[in-house]
């Protein structure tokens, strides 16, 4: 017996591949379709922090919420509450090393947005941009 016998006939195999083709399509559009109307729910679970927000001109991303500032008092509580036991004890030491006091300000979010005091809009003075995680991101006690 030939390899030819055993064979199915093309049309058999075309038909066949379609199939899986049309299967697979539908499983990924399904499962498209199904995250496309669950993305609200989804995106009401994202741990946003007081300093956060979504994004007004886009509900997938989020910014920092202009004008928000924290006191040194305000801060550790909010750490602890959400289990950043790390960043408490980092806020606790610097501030001891630098003699903070609990009405100081630690954070601050200027009013275009951007972590730190405002911005000089008359250009008159050097700026400096960090880039960076959240290392960089909350850097030291200011």
């Amino acid at each position: 017996m030939d390899d030819h016998s055993t064979r199915r006939p093309a049309y058999l195999r075309i038909t066949g591949g379609l199939i899986i083709i049309v299967l697979a399509g539908s499983l990924f559009e399904g499962g498209a379709r199904t995250a496309f109307h669950m993305k609200d729910a989804i995106r009401a679970r994202v741990d946003l922090h007081d300093y956060q927000m979504l994004d007004p001109r886009d509900h997938n991303l989020w910014r920092l919420r202009p004008g928000y500032s924290e006191t040194l008092q305000q801060a550790l509580p909010a750490l602890q509450v959400s289990g950043r036991a790390l960043g408490v004890q980092y806020l606790r030491d610097e501030a001891v090393k630098l003699h903070a006091h609990p009405d100081d300000l630690v954070f601050r979010i200027n009013e275009d947005g951007f972590k730190g005091p405002e911005l000089n809009q008359g250009h008159s003075r050097l700026g400096i941009l960090e880039l960076g995680d959240s290392c960089t991101f909350w850097g030291r006690v200011r």
